[in-house]
Formats: structure tokens, sequence, C-alpha cells
């Protein structure tokens, strides 16, 4: 059996794993098997509590990261890297080919950034361009069909007849399941019924983009004050979150508010044990309010620096190219 303390994980100090210790975990095994839920809830009362929860966060990761390393070694992991565009050159490029199937997509902004008229379009390019099933998941009332529909008409453009773009309009929009969801018990309860769905209609069902706008609004309100369990709960969002992506290959995509850090810079809300939840964070700002013009930057991605930035347009039609170029962002 491994022991916990002999992983490569920083915030397993001497009084964290007394702390896992005197709750009966000391293999990995006795971590795997162990109720997270009323773990955490315990370690509320404790003074290494924010510790613990680092912890748990750290070790979530490495485990599932040793995994995805021992899936390649034995050649059960040689599926091609798919990409699901979202219909904007310049994003695209930026993303080298949009988002990534697989993986947890995040978007960061301040209100008024872009962030659900980039999820609308993620959702019409991949029920339009891919022929795929979508499912949006609407946490604060912001999705529009109409706005969709504006953002599929202006891919379908003029290349087809009026009576076959309203037939290729009204698939796509078929295509696409708004959610309304409001609390993070809903959300769970949802995330759930639909990784079980997909084991076993994975053959029929073809999901590829999962959206939720936004996960914040459902997350935030259980965090501090007398919620015990609200770590707990967004461990638990983060970890079915990356076990849909990782096992039916599901493309994620969602959005998260911004608080102000260090000098009054904006900085991703949630906090340290939500960092290590999205494979890919991005974030999107708007200079002036009297400008169409939108930026997007890379905090974070898998394959990619952090270092690269591109600028792009909300329209009538959805989002356009504006240019492209790599910057220091300083974050």
């Amino acid at each position: 059996m491994v022991l916990l303390e002999n992983l490569s994980i920083p915030s397993f100090t001497a009084a964290v794993r007394a702390f896992f210790a005197a709750e009966g975990i000391v293999t990995v095994e006795d971590f795997l098997l162990h109720d997270l839920h009323k773990f955490l809830a315990v370690a509320e009362q404790s003074a290494v509590c924010v510790d613990v929860k680092e912890a748990v966060v750290e070790a979530l990761s490495y485990l599932e990261n040793l995994q995805e390393k021992w899936k390649d070694g034995l050649g059960l992991s040689q599926q091609p890297v798919g990409y699901l565009s979202l219909g904007c050159e310049s994003i695209d490029k930026l993303l080298e080919g949009g988002i990534q199937e697989g993986t947890l997509t995040e978007l960061v902004g301040a209100s008024s950034t872009g962030k659900t008229q980039i999820c609308m379009q993620a959702a019409a390019c991949a029920a339009y361009n891919q022929q795929c099933s979508v499912i949006y998941v609407d946490t604060c009332g912001a999705f529009s069909s109409q706005r969709v529909a504006h953002m599929l008409g202006g891919m379908l453009g003029s290349l087809l007849q009026v009576e076959e773009q309203r037939t290729e309009l009204t698939l796509s929009l078929k295509s696409i399941e708004r959610i309304a969801v409001f609390d993070i018990f809903s959300l769970l309860t949802f995330l759930q019924g639909t990784y079980d769905k997909l084991l076993t209609e994975s053959e029929n069902w073809r999901l590829r983009l999962l959206i939720i706008d936004s996960v914040s609004s459902v997350i935030s309100p259980v965090l501090g004050g007398n919620h015990s369990q609200g770590h707990a709960l967004m461990i638990s969002v983060g970890q079915i979150l990356k076990k849909l992506a990782a096992r039916q290959r599901l493309a994620i995509l969602f959005t998260n508010h911004t608080v102000a850090g260090i000098g009054g810079q904006p900085r991703p809300a949630l906090g340290g044990s939500w960092k290590s939840v999205p494979h890919t964070r991005l974030m999107l700002s708007h200079d002036s309010p009297r400008s169409d013009v939108y930026r997007m930057s890379i905090l974070k991605h898998t394959g990619q620096c952090c270092s690269r930035q591109t600028t792009f347009r909300i329209g009538r039609a959805g989002l356009h190219s504006f240019d492209t170029r790599e910057v220091a962002t300083g974050r």
C-alpha cells in the first residue's frame, strides 16, 4: 500500500498528515475509500482547515494525473485529440483549434465581458458544424434562444436557400438542450444523472459539449458563513465534471466571475481549492462599454504558455476576429 506521505504533494505537512491519520486516512486506499464530504465537514472545526482542504484538492489532482499517465503507458488513451471550434478565427487560433474534448475550460471575467456570448456561440457551433448534441446549463437565466438563432443565421449566411436555412436552423436549435439549475444540489443531481445516462446510452447520444453558465453563481452561495460543507460540495462538482470529461470525452465549458485580488486586480473567484479544477483557464476583459472589442488571455493551459492573448468583436451575428498577438500578461 502507498502511504499518503510518500506522494509528492507539498501541502501534506506534518500537521495535515496528523489530521488525516486521526481520521483513519494513512494510505492512498484509505483516502480513495473515505467519505470526503464527512471528512471535510470535520475539517471545518479544525485549526488546519484551510491546509486540509488544499491537501484534498492537490491529492485528487495528483492521483487523477497519475491515472492518466498509467492509461497512456498501457496504450489505453490513444484516441486523437478533438476540438470544438468557437466559430471565431482569432480565438480558435489562440486555443489551437478551439475547446479541447475531454477537458474542462473555464471562462473568467467580470460582468459584460462576453462570457455568455462565447458560451452561446460555442453551443451554436457545436450543434451546426459538428452536428452533435449540446447541453446548456443556465444558472442565472442568461440563455437566449433568439440570440443563438442570430448566431446560427450568421453561420448559415447566404450559402443556403431560405427553406434550407430554416431547416438547418430548426435542427441546430433542437440539438441544444437548455437546463435551468439554480442551486448546487440541483446541479450535482443533474451532473450525476447525465453521467449515468452517458454510461448506458453513449452510443446513441451524440453529446459532445456541456456548458455551465455560470458555475460560480451556484457555488459561491454555499461557501463561507455557516455552510460548513460548502467546500466539500464544491469539490464534488469539480470531481464529477472531471469524471464526465475524462471518461466520456466531453468538452466542458463553464463560466466564473472575478473578485478583487492584490492591488485591486481581478482574479478568478472560488479560491485556491477550485484552481486545480479547470484544465484551461481564460480571462476575459472589456476595456470600454462603448467598444465592441473584447480581450481573451490565457491564464492556464495544459499545452501552452500563459503569455498569449487575442482580441475579438461581438456583433449581432456573434463573435468575429479582430487580431491575434502574443504579449506578457503579467498574470
